[in-house]
């Protein structure tokens, strides 16, 4: 069966954010941005490059204050920097003088979880990487360094989490792979996640629904629900299926006016 959506877990209501650097021109990254992220669904972005897609991310862990509007997290407004909150990136951000272990225990470690290492151990197993908890960064490779990011992020238990592209620099048929393993353990918990690509079918396969940002400042264009099943079928299957196409067609004529090049 598909989420049942629920209440907002993130509420973003008209939110502007706009940097003024130094001797230079003011650039508003975002304008007007209001969106809702449902409690226990995931929630995709998807946008032409520096329409403040990660922006937007940032404001909601409390990293960026927004220079008018306002973000909610758990009916609470965000003023400063929360620790609910996982964050993911394309950068794998393996501390390279630790193992495997060590890293996804790291986050335990700081929060005084007494039994840090068996819990980290554990989240090793869910991605696969049991046999390789006492290796170093240099000694895996680029999905297996994303898995242990996977399970790092999932290891604290945060309420929600925020992922830039954390699959954008893998090949393809690795990425394939990380959004099969993100969903199999995003089923057993359900955490609300507010997710940002570039790559329409990672968005259709995650997601219960897909925002299309305008160009610069971006704004929401349109929110398309994505009205699939869950267990999702594997990406080849869903990708031949008439609803698939659909909801890309759907994204994709919102979108392409927006985007500058390929």
């Amino acid at each position: 069966m598909s989420t049942v959506l629920t209440e907002p877990q993130i509420r973003i209501q008209n939110v502007d954010i706009r940097f003024e650097p130094e001797g230079r021109e003011p650039v508003t990254a975002a304008q007007g941005v209001t969106l809702d992220v449902p409690l226990g669904s995931i929630v995709t972005i998807v946008g032409p490059s520096g329409c403040g897609k990660s922006t937007m991310l940032n404001a909601v862990s409390g990293l960026l204050e927004p220079s008018s509007g306002t973000v909610s997290v758990g009916g609470q407004k965000v003023s400063g920097i929360r620790h609910d909150v996982g964050y993911m990136f394309a950068r794998d951000g393996m501390m390279p003088w630790r193992t495997a272990l060590q890293n996804v225990s790291f986050g335990l470690e700081v929060r005084g979880v007494p039994n840090h290492r068996e819990v980290a151990r554990e989240w090793l197993r869910r991605v696969g990487l049991a046999q390789f908890e006492n290796h170093y960064r240099h000694e895996l490779s680029h999905g297996m360094r994303q898995r242990v990011a996977v399970a790092r992020t999932f290891a604290t238990d945060p309420d929600i989490l925020l992922m830039d592209e954390p699959f954008g620099a893998l090949d393809s048929q690795t990425r394939l792979k990380l959004q099969e393993l993100f969903l199999s353990v995003w089923e057993s918990s359900r955490k609300t996640v507010l997710f940002v690509t570039h790559d329409l079918h990672e968005a259709i396969f995650l997601s219960d629904i897909v925002i299309v940002f305008t160009n610069r400042p971006g704004r929401v264009k349109s929110i398309i629900p994505v009205d699939l099943p869950r267990p999702r079928l594997p990406p080849a299957e869903l990708a031949a299926a008439p609803e698939y196409q659909d909801i890309h067609a759907r994204i994709w004529g919102s979108l392409k006016d927006e985007v500058n090049h390929f």
